[in-house]
């Protein structure tokens, strides 16, 4: 139903078409899903004993080496 729209010469109209589509919606969703993940993980990490992210650095490094 959408005219064809060239993305660099018409990004008004661009705009429009991903808003009509929710593609705006659906990017804050995963953008906010992923800052919630990033949080989580940091969160995790902070609270883990240091042995354990000792045992975590080792089997890091064994991994890449």
């Amino acid at each position: 139903d959408h005219p064809e729209v060239n993305p660099f010469l018409e990004p008004d109209k661009r705009d429009k078409v991903l808003k009509r589509y929710g593609f705006g919606k659906l990017m804050a969703v995963y953008k906010e899903a992923k800052l919630r993940l990033i949080n989580a993980l940091l969160t995790a990490l902070q609270e883990e004993p240091p042995a354990v992210s000792k045992k975590r650095q080792i089997t890091k490094q064994s991994i890449v080496s």
